[in-house]
């Protein structure tokens, strides 16, 4: 183990939590941690983690605190009983919402959210952020930080939910759903390599007319209903994308019919009105 390696607390063994901890205790640092059941710590001891009775006396064993609770509320529970936090830099990875993430960052005074804090504390800890993936600096205004946290939430939770509502339907259908998933599904996910970033400069640019490599409102909305309707005559719940089809022909009545799909963002924007 480098003598050279900072000593890390982490507070909170969920799923990543143990993952955060087992990657630093992989890297040589010298890991200290706590959660609320100790039974969770049992994976990282024989690597070499230290396991606190208490989340102060977590914090007391690093420099760096490393938060990884499961709610904004645990949070605030936790370091109500931590008196001192002083000289030490606190990377906050729970998933926040805004007034949390600021009143947070208040309580610690120091913090580096798991994309970003004070500019000069990341540039310092921003090797740390490396053992876990790509470090990027995004802004030191904790709202926005949370903003775009969940708003990559969004993305993934959005892939999940068109997941479930394909294979549903593909499962009431009596096809074997592994292949489903890896031959008529998995090829797809290659497409929105090029699709995303062009529909993000479209919005961007606010530019909307429909090319050759795009799919109008119009289209988009048409295909969304057909699949709603197999779905319903099929016996399957199509609720997760009725929204999205009340979006589209809302933007279609509107008069975006002809328009590049990446016209209704803005309509999100809006609330969903036109």
């Amino acid at each position: 183990m480098s003598d050279t390696h900072e000593p890390i607390s982490v507070l909170g063994l969920g799923h990543m939590g143990v993952g955060l901890a087992s990657a630093l205790l992989d890297k040589g640092y010298p890991v200290t941690v706590w959660n609320r059941t100790i039974a969770k710590a049992q994976s990282l001891v024989p690597k070499g983690a230290k396991v606190a009775e208490s989340p102060a006396d977590c914090v007391r064993a690093g420099t760096i605190v490393i938060i990884s609770l499961a709610s904004d509320e645990a949070v605030r529970s936790v370091l109500s009983g931590i008196s001192d936090l002083s000289d030490r830099t606190v990377l906050n990875f729970t998933t926040s919402r805004p007034h949390w993430e600021i009143e947070t960052a208040d309580i610690v005074n120091k913090e580096l959210n798991a994309s970003g804090g004070p500019k000069d504390i990341f540039a310092k800890q921003e090797h740390i952020c490396h053992v876990f993936g790509k470090a990027l600096w995004i802004s030191d205004d904790h709202r926005k930080i949370c903003m775009l946290e969940n708003a990559s939430i969004f993305g993934f939770a959005g892939l999940c939910a068109a997941y479930f509502q394909s294979i549903a339907l593909a499962g009431a259908a009596g096809v074997d759903v592994v292949d489903f998933t890896q031959l008529a599904l998995m090829p797809h996910l290659k497409l929105f390599e090029n699709l995303l970033p062009q529909m993000a400069k479209r919005d961007q640019d606010q530019d909307h007319v429909v090319t050759s490599d795009s799919v109008s409102v119009g289209a988009l909305r048409e295909v969304v209903a057909s699949a709603c309707e197999a779905a319903e005559v099929s016996g399957v719940s199509a609720h997760l994308f009725k929204e999205l089809h009340v979006l589209l022909r809302q933007a279609a009545e509107s008069g975006k019919g002809p328009d590049d799909m990446s016209a209704v963002i803005p309509m999100l924007r809006r609330g969903g009105n036109t």
